[in-house]
């Protein structure tokens, strides 16, 4: 399974998925490795990896059930050794994303079918950049691609979205600064119907932690 290579240590020659998944490993990966660079398997470990699964947005309920699974994996082999029990951590988060991969009710990626992706985060965190290489990447791969921009709030915004879609020659619905975010995402999803568009791209405005 794709998702078991992605979380193996060694993987085929990906260029793409390595340079993309950089960012990730020194990031949550990496935090998660130094935690199990212990000598022994205590409490303090669960309780840290509890924090650090759920600092990553994996949420409350799925973070327990992980960590419940890795609790009884350890009981039931008897296993002494942290960097063992990172590995069956591992296994339990595979296990996680093929198992919601295989529940998936929704098709993606059907033909004419526009399918939405909103992007959403924190100001100055990279959504713009990162929708860029969304498109480009599902334009790569055949799909029709479409940019909508969302974020009203910012002129700046607007503007730099455009240039996006200009480099990576994707279409952009957009309105002026000020303009109804609900109305430009209704034209949105209006051209990319019209347009037989396979992915809808959505920026939205930023939001401060402290607002």
């Amino acid at each position: 399974m794709i998702l078991r290579r992605i979380f193996q240590r060694r993987t085929e020659a990906q260029p793409e998925l390595e340079e993309g998944l950089k960012k990730t490993r020194r990031g949550i990966f990496a935090d998660i490795t130094a935690l199990f660079d212990r000598s022994d398997i205590d409490e303090e470990l669960f309780e840290d990896l509890e924090a650090l699964l759920i600092q990553a947005d994996l949420g409350v309920d799925t973070t327990m059930d992980v960590v419940e699974a890795l609790r009884e994996d350890i009981r039931r082999e008897r296993i002494t050794d942290p960097a063992i029990a990172r590995t069956y951590l591992r296994d339990e988060m595979v296990k996680l994303l093929e198992n919601a991969t295989k529940n998936r009710k929704v098709k993606i990626f059907q033909r004419g079918v526009p399918f939405v992706i909103l992007v959403v985060g924190v100001n100055g965190t990279g959504k713009t950049t990162t929708i860029a290489k969304l498109a480009n990447f599902h334009k790569s791969r055949g799909r029709n691609v479409m940019l909508v921009a969302g974020d009203t709030f910012r002129a700046a915004a607007i503007d730099q979205l455009k240039v996006w879609g200009e480099r990576v020659n994707v279409p952009v619905i957009a309105h002026g600064p000020g303009a109804d975010p609900g109305a430009v995402v209704f034209d949105g999803m209006q051209a990319a119907h019209n347009r037989n568009v396979d992915i809808l791209i959505v920026d939205t405005a930023g939001r401060l932690h402290t607002k």
